[in-house]
Order: structure tokens, then sequence, then C-alpha cells
């Protein structure tokens, strides 16, 4: 009994020390200042949860080390494609055809099979970030929200706590592949009211002003009438189609396109 406790304590201040990582920042003034309340809970749930499941997770990486040369193996690999090519070959005809031909019949079991997939790639994700592997790759991260003045108003006692419209406005890209990226996220949700012909609209009205804050946040140095096409293409029916954040990207971006770039050079020399 006396050597588990000692085993226990042992994890426990493993599990402090990795915690301790990101239990306190520093404000302005270099200040070591502790978490806000809400997210001292969570830090000491997640302390539990790695107390006890730091056992399981170390088992899972010792036997997956054991196997990843074989998994990775390039004759595995070409097996695995030959298996796969023939299934790929039966199985797009036939979901094409599912979806165009059975689209009303095969539509709930679609939207019931994206959320169960969406639900469980969010639990497959939380159990990587809370294992010992997942904690040492957020570290970078966690180190960069300690070194950001808003991330650290918002998530440390250091300051007034930031409006949701400013964090979300601060945590935009600047980077134009990354904004690209959110632009096509954007899009894909927007259109996707039209899987759900009554209740999508209501989605719509609660989605357009985010869509808006993000397209803002992102574009108004350079086309500031983007967050206002956005919102209209949202709001008004029947417009879900319409690309708004890919279109606005694709403005502020002409000059990295080549056939772009040449046109909107021809339309200034025209002038």
């Amino acid at each position: 009994s006396g050597s588990s406790a000692r085993g226990t304590m042992g994890k426990k201040s493993v599990s402090n020390r990795e915690s301790g990582d990101y239990a306190y920042g520093e404000d302005k003034a270099g200040k070591s200042v502790p978490l806000r309340p809400e997210f001292q809970v969570i830090s000491n749930g997640l302390d539990l949860v790695t107390v006890k499941c730091d056992p399981v997770f170390m088992q899972v990486e010792k036997a997956i080390g054991m196997t990843w040369p074989v998994i990775f193996n390039r004759y595995a690999a070409v097996a695995a494609a030959c298996c796969a090519m023939p299934m790929a070959v039966v199985a797009v005809p036939v979901g094409v055809l599912a979806v165009t031909v059975g689209l009303p019949i095969f539509l709930p079991v679609m939207i019931i099979t994206t959320v169960l997939t969406l639900i469980n790639t969010a639990i497959m994700a939380a159990l990587v970030a809370i294992s010992p592997f997942g904690r040492r790759m957020m570290q970078p991260t966690i180190e960069s929200v300690k070194n950001d003045e808003v991330l650290v108003r918002l998530f440390y006692e250091a300051g007034p706590r930031p409006s949701p419209l400013a964090v979300i406005q601060h945590s935009a890209p600047t980077d134009p592949t990354w904004q690209l990226l959110v632009c096509l996220i954007l899009d894909t949700i927007g259109a996707f009211s039209y899987l759900l012909p009554l209740l999508g609209e209501g989605f719509d009205l609660a989605w357009a002003p985010f869509q808006a804050i993000m397209m803002g946040a992102m574009f108004d140095h350079a086309m500031p009438s983007a967050k206002w096409m956005g919102l209209a293409e949202e709001l008004l029916p029947f417009t879900d189609i319409i690309p708004s954040a890919s279109l606005a990207w694709l403005r502020c971006n002409s000059d990295r396109i080549p056939l772009l770039k040449a046109a909107s050079t021809a339309s200034i020399k025209a002038k």
C-alpha cells in the first residue's frame, strides 16, 4: 500500500508539473497570474483525467511503436492500395447514383452519418490531445497563447477580459493560405442549409453574423465591403450557393493568381 501511495503521488506530481506549464501566465508587468476560475476548473479536471489515463496511453504508445514499421511498410502499402482500388471503382458510381437518384431517401442517413462522424472525430481528437504525446505536441501552442496579450487576458487573471468580438478579430488568420482555408470552411458550412430546407434558413440567421465578423477581420484592410457581402449572402433566401468568402479572398489576393493578376493589369491599362 505504501508503494502504491508513492506511485500515485508520483503520478500526481508528474501531472501537476505538466499542468504547471499552463497553470500560470504573466501580465504586462511580468507578474505571475493564475488561470481564470472557469479555466482552472477545466485544468483540475484534466489533471484528474491524465492521472488515470496516462498508464493506458503509455501502453498504447508502446504498442504503436512496435507495429509502426509493419503499418508503414511499403509492401503493405502496395497491398492496401491494390485492395482499395477495386472497392473505389465500385463504390464511386454507386455513391454518385445514390446521391443523384436517391437523395431524398438517403439524406437523413447522410446527415446522421455526418453528425456521428463529427462526434467520433471530436472524441478521438480529445483523446489524442490529453495523451502524453498530444500534450507534448500542444506545448508550442500553449507557449504562443501565453505570449499573446489578448489571449492571456482571456485565459488568465491578467486584466479586463476581452470581448468575444475582440477575440474573434484577433484570432482571424492573416496568412493568405490559412485565410483561404477558413473561407472554404465558411462557405461550406453556409451551404449546408440546402440539406435542411426549413431548419437551414433558421441556421443562416445565427451563422450570418459570425461569418460577417470573420470576413471583416480578414479582409477589412483591403475590402471593407466583404463583411456586408457575406452578411447579405447568408440572410437573403436562395443565395447560400454563392461562395462569398472565397470570392472575397480572390478579390483581395488577385495578385497571387497569375490569371487574375493579368486580368487586373489589363483592366488598369484599359482605363
